[in-house]
């Protein structure tokens, strides 16, 4: 749609972008209320005139219809029609062909003004699009819709004083491109901040920048590796499985952490992964197993998550595994002062009291509450 200029303008603006629209090889349909059928068009209509026709019936052919019809082509040859008709009549003697195109002509639809399609209250001309590209095909969609933007832009300020004129697009095509990019901003705005988080944490637990770069290791090993194995299982990779797939790789920081938690000034890295590697890889293969559930997925993008998720966390278990203690240097260990958390936890042990009054205050709140504690409208999973 557009608005916020005066009919004249709008209906000018609508004739110049579904004019460009037309012209465009990226649209199938486009209309705006002008009626123009192209060449390919009026061809298609005319080849099934017999079917679109609401007039044909079994005695539409018969001898007695015919001669009929060709009376009536015969007037018809002296109307300012006679052009067309004297065409037309050899191969439609019917009649069949006008007729499909009077239905089509008072069809009732939107309001017109100036030849074009308006709303009821005449602030917006409508126009209505259909794109070659799916309308869930994210990446031409975008592209496509920066393009009518580029162009309208044009048009928009073609005309004196149709610079207020601005544009409106909606359809499945457009939803999808905006939750698209909202929830990429999101995804990466919030692994930007975990990241940091984590960072902060594990600087101000260990005091040390050597530990920091070196738990780095196995997680920057797992993307790589997870990039580059669903990259040749599938052919690329969608923006949002790398996003989604780093955040849920933000798990394997615990396979250093384990590692350089446990060193002291005695012990030696290899000796001591030895050690701990049987629990660990316990835990590996238990959280493998859960991201291994959205491989069965029918939908693309949660099968990559899925291949992303495990190949990293593999990947980042083997690195810490065979790679990392090879690389801690010797007398690296922790202090282990960091935040002392246990203080808290034994400072907090003096407030007993608050664990049994949360946990009433927490079932009230489910008794007394108005909301539904479960969703069950499956149609709320639409991201539309």
């Amino acid at each position: 749609a557009l608005e916020g200029g005066d009919v004249d303008q709008l209906a000018g603006a609508s004739k110049r972008l579904a004019a460009w629209m037309r012209e465009s090889s990226a649209f199938q349909y486009v209309g705006n209320g002008e009626q123009v059928l192209t060449r390919e068009e009026r061809e298609r209509l005319f080849q099934h005139r017999y079917v679109l026709s609401p007039h044909v019936q079994g005695a539409t052919f018969s001898r007695d219809h015919l001669r009929d019809s060709l009376e009536m082509r015969l007037s018809d040859l002296s109307s300012p029609l006679s052009p067309v008709v004297k065409v037309l009549i050899p191969a439609d003697p019917t009649g069949e062909f006008m007729t499909v195109l009077q239905t089509w002509m008072t069809w009732s639809g939107p309001k017109r003004q100036h030849g074009v399609w308006f709303s009821s209250d005449l602030r917006r001309a409508l126009l209505l699009a259909e794109t070659q590209a799916d309308g869930f095909d994210t990446d031409s969609q975008k592209q496509l819709q920066g393009e009518i933007r580029e162009v309208f832009g044009r048009i928009a300020g073609t005309p004196a004083g149709a610079d207020s004129i601005h544009l409106v697009m909606t359809g499945p095509s457009v939803i999808a491109v905006e939750m698209q990019q909202t929830i990429q901003d999101d995804v990466w705005r919030l692994s930007l901040y975990a990241t940091v988080l984590v960072t902060a944490f594990l600087f101000v637990s260990y005091r040390s920048l050597s530990i920091l770069a070196l738990s780095l290791l196995p997680l920057t090993s797992a993307i790589l590796v997870g990039i580059i194995v669903v990259d040749l299982a599938f052919g690329f990779i969608h923006g949002m499985t790398l996003a989604f797939g780093v955040t849920l790789l933000g798990v394997v920081d615990d396979y250093p952490i384990h590692l350089f938690s446990h060193l002291t000034r005695e012990s030696r890295a290899p000796a001591m992964m030895k050690q701990i590697w049987p629990t660990m890889r316990l835990g590996v293969v238990a959280t493998a197993l859960g991201f291994s559930a959205l491989l069965l997925s029918g939908f693309p993008g949660l099968s990559q998550l899925g291949l992303f998720a495990v190949v990293g966390l593999f990947t980042a278990a083997c690195v810490t595994r065979w790679v990392l203690p090879h690389v801690v240097p010797i007398g690296l260990y922790t202090r282990r002062e960091g935040l002392h958390v246990a203080q808290w936890v034994d400072a907090l042990a003096r407030a007993q009291f608050m664990v049994p009054l949360t946990v009433a205050l927490a079932v009230a709140s489910f008794i007394w509450s108005d909301r539904l504690l479960w969703e069950q409208d499956l149609a709320n999973l639409s991201p539309i």
